[in-house]
């Protein structure tokens, strides 16, 4: 779609949702190159918003498949310099760190084709597993970290001890066996993130 068309369509928006300001915040769902939710998207919103002064209503237009947790919040809080009325339109999926962004905001307006999900965060850093991955005929394959969820690490915990009823030395070989696989440093993080969500979703 053309730049021009884009923007009329973005006029348009505005328009039916009383003169409010829209920005688009729309990241890639593409298979092995997916666009999170990340810190410098604060930066981003600022260059945009800065060029004038604080609206009355603003809208953002949101497509994502979540992110960095604290990132969301602390952008949900930073538009708040900018106006006093924070909406979220959801066209399709807002999941995760988009969903805890979105509860942020004084209304959220979906299609019916919309999804929120449950925050279920991932870590993404050095210390993940990586993976080959080819990126067609004749182009060599590329190393990509693979996300750890940390409701993932959660489940698996939950599987040994309660599905399964380990005892401690079976607990002690599960664990062994998913530390073979994730950083131990790495399910730190997941579980420091754990924690966040619960305090975040208290501050709302």
């Amino acid at each position: 779609m053309a730049v021009q068309e884009r923007k009329a369509l973005i006029e348009e928006i505005e328009a039916k949702r009383g003169n409010a300001r829209l920005i688009c915040c729309l990241t890639s769902d593409r298979e092995n190159a997916q666009g999170h939710f990340a810190k410098d998207f604060l930066f981003r919103f600022f260059q945009h918003l800065r060029i004038a002064d604080k609206v009355e209503k603003l809208d953002i237009f949101l497509f994502t498949l979540g992110g960095d947790t604290l990132a969301a919040y602390a952008l949900s809080r930073f538009l708040r310099q900018f106006s006093d009325k924070i909406g979220v339109l959801v066209p399709h999926m807002c999941l995760s760190a988009g969903t805890l962004f979105a509860l942020g905001a004084d209304e959220i307006v979906m299609t019916r084709l919309a999804t929120l999900s449950a925050i279920d965060p991932s870590i993404l850093g050095q210390l993940n597993p990586m993976v080959e991955v080819a990126s067609g005929p004749g182009v060599p394959s590329q190393r990509v970290p693979v996300p750890v969820g940390v409701e993932s690490v959660a489940g698996f915990k939950k599987l040994a001890c309660d599905e399964w009823r380990l005892d401690e030395e079976g607990k002690a070989l599960a664990f062994r066996l998913l530390t073979e696989k994730v950083n131990p440093l790495l399910l730190g993080d997941v579980q420091r993130s754990k924690e966040q969500i619960v305090r975040l979703r208290l501050t709302y």
